[in-house]
């Protein structure tokens, strides 16, 4: 009978503080930035920037192959003396079309990294210096 008469007690006191326990916006988002003590983030960095170049390389490629596409269309000549024949240009400039659009992401997760990496370094020179 105890338990049955607490549980309405219960649920209006979590009730309660939740309301009271909500907190701005403003922490929220701030706790986004937050390092966590076990992770390290120069690794974390370190492969947002390995995808960050990857979209990097896979963008110019795309760039070079379509300018190669576009010069060969406009020189059909060249595939004789060793270059690339125009066929194989057009194949490969379609299959990278679009492929950095896989690795974009990892530049803002970069920039997030490096952010939350700064503070975890200057946590763990204040650990230090203690």
């Amino acid at each position: 009978k105890k338990e049955a008469e607490e549980e309405p007690n219960m649920a209006g006191e979590n009730e309660n503080t939740a309301v009271t326990q909500r907190k701005p916006l403003l922490f929220s988002i701030s706790s986004v930035v937050e390092p966590t003590p076990d992770v390290n983030y120069d690794f974390v960095s370190g492969a947002y920037l390995a995808g960050s170049i990857l979209a990097l390389i896979f963008y110019f490629v795309q760039l070079f192959c379509s300018d190669q596409t576009n010069d060969a269309a406009s020189d059909e000549s060249k595939s004789d003396d060793g270059h690339l024949s125009l066929e194989t240009m057009k194949e490969l400039a379609e299959s990278l079309e679009g492929i950095y659009l896989i690795f974009i992401p990892f530049i803002p997760c970069l920039l997030w990294s490096l952010i939350v990496r700064a503070k975890w370094k200057g946590q763990l020179d204040l650990k230090k210096e203690s």
